[in-house]
């Protein structure tokens, strides 16, 4: 049993269908609607250096650091570094220091440069 395709139809539907979609696309950036889907990873047990960062209050770059000295091990999904949640607590468990530390720390705010305020 042979196949036989219409290239010359089928390429048509192909143009048309993506047309379609950048129409689409372009009506949504024109109404201010976001077009990346972002996946939540806290149902999967993992997170982000960015969560991370945020969630205990420190800088990228000390999670960068700490994935960069071996003390948290990560996976890579797409561009990102996902961290996982049992070994993040690990790391916790094991540096008590850190978690001290952590748990005094009130913001990430930014640090005041200049002079103080006069009274």
């Amino acid at each position: 049993m042979e196949l036989k395709v219409d290239l010359k139809k089928e390429m048509d539907e192909l143009r048309m269908f993506i047309r379609q979609e950048i129409a689409k696309l372009a009506n949504s950036r024109q109404n201010g609607k976001s077009t990346s889907v972002k996946k939540d990873h806290s149902e999967s047990g993992q997170s982000t250096v960015d969560q991370v960062a945020r969630d205990y209050k420190v800088s990228r770059l000390t999670v960068y650091n700490w994935v960069k000295k071996n003390k948290l091990k990560t996976t890579k999904m797409g561009r990102n570094l996902m961290i996982n949640e049992a070994d993040l607590a690990r790391f916790f468990e094991k540096n008590a220091r850190i978690r001290k530390r952590l748990s005094n720390k009130k913001s990430p705010g930014k640090r005041k440069v200049g002079r103080p305020k006069k009274k």
